[in-house]
């Protein structure tokens, strides 16, 4: 009853792309192959330091894993980091979006020749992610 009301709520009221979080307890890989990437993204930050993993670690695992099998063209060791849910130097936006999903806020910066990020993580900046011209720089947490 509590995941109707949830979901219910959460279609109804405000229109949201993502799922609640107690959705990720029921998913599977057939179901997510339908979604598109913004409601991986969407659904992977809604869980992101707001509950214990060992509640959504399948259904993380399920999303991580439907971002890498989109993207053949990833490194290997990429691919591994997004899959345990890590970052590392050098990745690009999308590959940072596929490991830890959308983040709570976006600070940009434009140059002459540069566009800066600062990904915000958590309602109260528990992680920050520094991109330069998309490739991820600095890790803050």
């Amino acid at each position: 009853m509590k995941k109707v009301l949830v979901a219910l709520l959460c279609l109804g009221l405000v229109g949201c792309a993502t799922l609640a979080p107690y959705s990720l307890l029921g998913l599977n890989s057939e179901k997510v192959k339908t979604w598109d990437d913004d409601k991986i993204h969407g659904t992977l930050a809604s869980v992101f330091n707001s509950h214990p993993d060992s509640v959504f670690q399948q259904g993380k695992a399920i999303l991580r894993q439907e971002m890498v099998n989109r993207h053949p063209e990833w490194r290997d060791d990429i691919k591994n980091n997004i899959l345990e849910g890590s970052l590392s130097i050098g990745m690009t936006r999308e590959q940072a979006l596929a490991s830890w999903g959308s983040p709570y806020d976006i600070n940009r910066t434009v140059t002459g020749n540069s566009v800066n990020e600062q990904w915000v993580y958590g309602t109260y900046g528990s992680a920050y992610l520094y991109f330069d011209n998309d490739k991820l720089t600095t890790i803050q947490n």
